[in-house]
């Protein structure tokens, strides 16, 4: 095995978190492997605000180079298998949000009921099926909206809590 495809052996294992790609439930549980992740951004953030930015958009762009890589490795029938997705869709929900642990349970059940809700709004009413989307926007697409949605319903919650 050459360089090459170790590499993309590796960013396969990345994307679809080693096993937990086959298993039910594996986006739940990739989020949940992916709080550190959200942690060490709101640690950034306390440290100072041009970093926390810094490291978003360097986990960010990251996380979408190994999906892109994992994705030309993959065929089709194995898509299934990428749960990464959730960890962005909730680097974005907790993006300027305050930290709390009752806000982070609650984020997080709040993200996967959104995630689930816009998936089948998206599809119900628009027609919109994601894996026709090109590329990592496919995957990424629901993640995001949930996320960004998420972000939005926290901002209401801190609004009248």
């Amino acid at each position: 095995m050459n360089l090459v495809e170790r590499v993309q052996s590796l960013f396969v294992q990345i994307a679809t978190v080693g096993p937990v790609g086959n298993m039910p439930f594996g986006i739940i549980i990739a989020s949940l492997l992916g709080l550190p992740l959200v942690l060490f951004l709101r640690l950034m953030k306390y440290v100072h605000q041009d970093l926390y930015l810094l490291s978003f958009m360097l986990m960010s762009f990251l996380l979408c180079a190994i999906f892109e890589a994992a994705l030309l490795t993959l065929s089709s029938y194995e898509y299934h298998r990428v749960v990464l997705g959730g960890v962005v869709g909730l680097m974005i929900a907790f993006m300027y949000q305050p930290f709390s642990i009752g806000w982070l349970v609650t984020g997080f059940a709040l993200y996967h009921v959104v995630r689930i809700g816009t998936g089948i709004l998206m599809q119900q009413w628009w027609k919109l099926e994601f894996h026709l989307l090109p590329g990592i926007l496919g995957f990424l697409c629901r993640d995001i909206v949930a996320g960004i949605v998420t972000n939005i319903l926290f901002f209401c919650l801190h609004f009248f809590v």
